[in-house]
């Protein structure tokens, strides 16, 4: 998930106690490195579909799965 919410730069935050998974701010940067999502812990317990471009998500086997791929983007659901 990407969204602007929760860096202290933008004048809008979730509210507390509401970030996404797991808890708390995304990291900076986090978009330029996938490799670094912990799937198991960030994404597979809370997504169904997870939507990527390039090649940088390799879930697990048993995680997730390709529903869909095309030229540059791919959506991948949640087994």
């Amino acid at each position: 998930m990407f969204t602007y919410a929760g860096y202290l730069h933008w004048p809008f935050d979730f509210k507390p106690g509401k970030y996404p998974p797991p808890g708390g701010p995304a990291r900076l940067r986090w978009e330029w490195t996938p490799e670094s999502v912990r799937v198991q812990d960030e994404l597979y317990p809370y997504y169904d579909y997870v939507l990527t471009r390039g090649s940088g998500f390799n879930p697990p086997p048993g995680t997730f799965h390709i529903q869909w791929s095309g030229d540059k983007w791919t959506v991948w659901a949640r087994n």
